[in-house]
């Protein structure tokens, strides 16, 4: 039935995901005054929840698809969790267990998520996010502070270096270089001569999807770290996300908190800090409160991870999931 109901999601998610006010499409449990049902469905995420009054015709989710209940939930603007207010937890933690500050020397702070093994190598790693870790522009090598910079951490703070990350790739990307750039140089001074105020501004215009916002780095010492992650302990493995599972967190900002799985395998779109939008696909949504600067926080179900949180809004968190991170940057827990 669920990997039905995931077809048909996959089959839909494009056309919905072009409707005003939704940010994502994923497979659910239908909520009747916000009260969980038995009854599985495609679930369609949307930033405010209007009456059917306030749409456009094409606007409108239709109330089944080939057969399946459809159920509009009410989700927020979904942003990465970059650090916006000083919190808890900011501290220089030697050695430094997972959910605590951390970030890269030029960035912002989030979490430290959770020592962890490369698969190839046998080294000690730290996980978290690539935009905690690496910036999305780093280069393998750079310092990681504990506490990140927003936190105070300095350069006597550097914990690690940059190891390994998943470039993300953006809706909408920077200028283009290279010949494109070049070729439009070269059209821009005939423009010029020919007294035209027209210009070509190249760009780089992606919708690939992501999967994950991961990335490792190497401790400088290998007794800088800790199994542990706060409030929860050493993990055991991998788990897969089941809806309803009950599961927990350790961030940064937050602290320690409970919720659960509400919605899987979920393509959204996710705003980033620099004004650009990333589109996730196979993403989790957990019914638990992160904010900014719980980036990178493990999620945990009966001391197995079962993803790596990189976004959220008001009510719901949004996570990896842990095997594709694991498999994605090669690493065991």
């Amino acid at each position: 039935m669920m990997n039905d109901l995931i077809c048909i999601k996959e089959r839909y998610q494009d056309s919905i995901l072009k409707k005003e006010n939704v940010v994502g499409v994923g497979v659910g449990f239908k909520k009747v005054k916000e009260r969980k049902t038995d009854t599985l469905s495609v679930v369609v995420l949307v930033d405010k929840k209007l009456p059917l009054s306030a749409l456009k015709e094409k606007d409108v989710v239709q109330k089944e698809l080939d057969g399946v209940s459809t159920d509009v939930q009410e989700i927020g603007i979904v942003e990465a969790l970059n650090t916006k207010v000083f919190q808890p937890r900011i501290e220089k933690w030697r050695p430094a267990p997972g959910g605590v500050s951390i970030g890269h020397y030029r960035g912002s702070s989030g979490t430290l998520g959770v020592a962890v093994t490369d698969r190839r190598l046998g080294e000690r790693l730290i996980l978290s996010n690539n935009h905690v870790l690496a910036y999305n522009g780093a280069r393998i090598g750079d310092p990681v502070l504990q506490p990140g910079p927003f936190d105070g951490g300095k350069k006597q703070d550097e914990i690690a270096e940059l190891y390994r990350f998943v470039p993300l790739s953006f809706m909408v990307d920077t200028p283009a270089r290279g010949v494109a750039s070049k070729a439009a140089d070269v059209a821009n001074v005939f423009f010029q001569m020919a007294g035209s105020q027209n210009r070509f501004i190249p760009v780089r215009v992606s919708n690939k999807e992501n999967t994950v916002d991961a990335a490792v780095a190497l401790p400088l010492m290998e007794d800088s770290i800790k199994e542990e992650i706060l409030d929860i302990g050493v993990l055991e493995g991998i788990k897969e996300a089941e809806l309803g599972m009950v599961v927990e967190k350790s961030g940064r900002t937050t602290g320690h908190n409970r919720g659960h799985v509400d919605v899987v395998d979920c393509t959204l779109m996710v705003n980033y800090n620099y004004q650009r939008t990333a589109l996730f696909s196979h993403q989790i949504v957990v019914r638990l409160a992160s904010k900014g600067g719980d980036s990178g926080s493990l999620i945990v179900s009966e001391k197995s991870a079962v993803g790596l949180l990189f976004a959220g809004s008001e009510r719901f968190s949004v996570c990896n999931p842990m095997d594709r991170v694991a498999d994605t940057l090669h690493i065991e827990i």
